[in-house]
């Protein structure tokens, strides 16, 4: 699986929104995104996203 940073979704994508982050992903890989969750932290050892 591989991720890239797009503004916008394409015919059959999923688009998720929440907190004012939009997250979109291709419907095949529902499955394996619908646990992921992403995090924004900002830390004196780490600052970006994190994703479990």
């Amino acid at each position: 699986m591989a991720a890239a940073l797009d503004e916008r979704g394409y015919g059959s994508d999923v688009v998720v929104k929440d907190n004012g982050v939009k997250a979109v992903y291709t419907k095949d890989l529902e499955n394996q995104v619908k646990n992921m969750r992403v995090d924004y932290l900002n830390k004196w050892y780490f600052k970006g996203f994190r994703v479990y």
